[in-house]
């Protein structure tokens, strides 16, 4: 039996539209894959999203400073040892000279003396040499007037046997003998001249290495005495001693810190600033710290150019007459003024600019926000200025960027 063309037509037609349709839509979310495959959706409650704005600027840093004495010196152990008396407490102010502790090293006392007996051994043996040249000076000065006066004796002989001879009272053999001994007075007289004018050169030489030497040996002595007499430490200068924290008993080791002094008469206040500012900070620069509730001028007076965790030390004098009551340790938030204000087109700081580095920032268009090139300049605690790239009314993300890895686009949720 026979069924009609007519319906099975009408079926057909309806399952091919409709897979057309099915094609086109998988088109359509194909190229619109496509097209967006440069960005994504993200959460709108996790963004923070700011103004741009215009108004006045002027380019300043905000930190934290801490008040430090102008002048601290640190105490350090010269030699190791137990401690065994403590004088002062931590805190006290003290004078220069005051002992701070005692110290017992039986090693370093029994070098001591040890060293002390041979070094006054030795000087003990210059000395008696010492002694023994002038007494050889003192023994040929003695023979040499003991010839003198024999020389002189034998010369009036001499005399009196020339007249004798001449007379032909004595003989030939009695002249010639009183004659040669003359001759031998003399010679013997010449020679001890000639060795006493060497003998004191050689002295004189002798002693003034010797000298030296005991002069040395004398300091070596006040050397050893010096370091035996430093296990009692004494304060340097005076002032307020701090980080004195010590127990009887205690092994201390050589050149480890005791402790430390500090001038409590002027404080400098010392501050750390991101390294972005180096170039930027002068000697003389003006900052405001607020103490106890006044603002104070304070100017800059020292800068360490070194950078530690991105940062670097600078310090601050107070120009005029410091506050009162300052104490170590104590912390004021402090602003240092970078510029003067004028007009500028401003952007709020966030954490966009660690992400972006300054240069680009995601604009907001509705539901969209596009990635932007900009051109950003000097900074303050609250904004950055705007060079190009945006106008006031703009709407940015501030807020970090490091989620977004490298897409351009963001698909607000």
């Amino acid at each position: 039996m026979d069924r009609p063309i007519q319906k099975r037509n009408k079926n057909f037609k309806k399952y091919l539209w409709a897979g057309l349709s099915l094609s086109v839509i998988g088109a359509g979310i194909t190229l619109g894959l496509n097209t967006q495959s440069n960005s994504m959706y993200f959460p709108k409650n996790q963004l923070q999203i700011s103004s741009i704005t215009k108004g006045p600027f002027s380019e300043s840093i905000s930190t934290n400073g801490m008040v430090i004495p102008s002048q601290t010196v640190q105490i350090d152990a010269f030699e190791g040892g137990v401690i065994e008396e403590i004088f002062v407490e931590n805190g006290q102010t003290i004078l220069k000279g005051t002992p701070l502790l005692k110290l017992s090293n039986t090693a370093l006392s029994l070098d001591f003396m040890n060293r002390e007996t041979q070094i006054i051994e030795q000087i003990n043996n210059l000395r008696n040499t010492r002694i023994n040249l002038e007494q050889n000076k003192r023994n040929v000065q003695e023979q040499l007037v003991d010839i003198s006066y024999e020389l002189q004796q034998q010369e009036a002989q001499y005399d009196r046997d020339s007249s004798l001879y001449t007379q032909e009272v004595i003989t030939k053999a009695e002249f010639e003998a009183s004659e040669n001994y003359y001759s031998y007075l003399k010679n013997k007289r010449e020679i001890l001249e000639n060795r006493t004018e060497t003998d004191e050169k050689y002295r004189n030489s002798q002693l003034h290495r010797i000298d030296n030497s005991i002069h040395l040996m004398e300091r070596n002595l006040e050397a050893v005495r010096n370091s035996l007499n430093q296990l009692t430490v004494e304060a340097p200068i005076s002032g307020q001693l701090n980080s004195f924290q010590h127990e009887l008993g205690a092994t201390m080791r050589k050149g480890e810190s005791i402790g430390r002094i500090d001038i409590v008469d002027t404080f400098h206040i010392r501050a750390h600033v991101d390294q972005y500012f180096l170039n930027q900070i002068h000697s003389g620069q003006k900052g405001r710290i607020k103490l106890d509730g006044k603002e104070q001028i304070v100017s800059i007076n020292k800068i360490f150019p070194t950078v530690r965790d991105n940062q670097f030390e600078i310090h601050f004098q107070f120009p005029h007459e410091q506050p009162a009551n300052l104490r170590r340790g104590q912390n004021a938030p402090l602003k240092i003024q970078l510029s003067n204000s004028q007009e500028s087109v401003l952007i709020p700081k966030g954490s966009f600019y660690a992400s972006s580095g300054g240069k680009y920032v995601f604009v907001v268009h509705g539901s969209e926000a596009v990635k932007t090139n900009v051109s950003l300049g000097r900074q303050n605690d609250k904004y950055i200025e705007v060079k190009s790239g945006l106008s006031p009314g703009d709407q940015v993300i501030t807020s970090s960027y490091i989620s977004f890895q490298d897409n351009d686009l963001i698909l607000i949720q």
